[in-house]
């Protein structure tokens, strides 16, 4: 078994209950948003960087070491340094997201003038009501950032989601290799 495989099993066991309880205990969460946000935020930056760093992505001139180190740096600052303070927190987080949904965006644009998968336009239509939605939490913090602890929970447990049905569909397809085979 492979990092990626690690990293992916690991999602799937972690984020369900923890996407649930961001969800549902969302009100009394405000108290501890700086662990609530920068946690999830520095995972998910970590495994960006790890992953660029796996598939050797730092050989290429457009590589996103530097995206992902800033994620990661802003992430710590979250949980260490912002002593709960909803508005840094916000603009912070929207910040990353706005990041994380550019990442996105350029890759849908790549894929799309390439003539590939049709898909990403669902994808970058995704990416621009993130950055919109990321806009929203930076201007006004308060008023958003409850329904932001929703979306990171829903966004967790789609992640979940997603990987599990990847590996039902890679599973099944190994499985029909083996049976043309035979």
């Amino acid at each position: 078994m492979n990092i990626r495989q690690i990293l992916r099993i690991n999602k799937i066991i972690f984020y369900i209950p923890i996407g649930i309880i961001i969800i549902v205990f969302r009100e009394h969460l405000i108290n501890y948003l700086s662990l609530i946000v920068g946690i999830p935020m520095l995972v998910f930056s970590s495994e960006s960087l790890i992953y660029e760093i796996i598939i050797k992505n730092y050989r290429n001139e457009y590589n996103r070491l530097g995206e992902e180190t800033i994620k990661i740096i802003l992430s710590i600052l979250i949980i260490f340094a912002f002593n709960n303070d909803v508005e840094l927190i916000a603009i912070t987080w929207g910040i990353i997201a706005i990041l994380q949904a550019l990442k996105e965006l350029s890759k849908s644009i790549h894929e799309l003038t390439s003539n590939r998968k049709l898909v990403y336009l669902l994808v970058l239509a995704q990416s621009l009501i993130q950055i919109g939605l990321a806009i929203l939490l930076i201007t006004d913090p308060h008023e958003h950032v409850n329904f932001h602890l929703v979306i990171l929970g829903v966004e967790m447990e789609i992640e979940s989601l997603r990987i599990f049905i990847d590996f039902i569909i890679t599973k099944k397809k190994q499985e029909n290799l083996k049976l043309k085979e035979e």
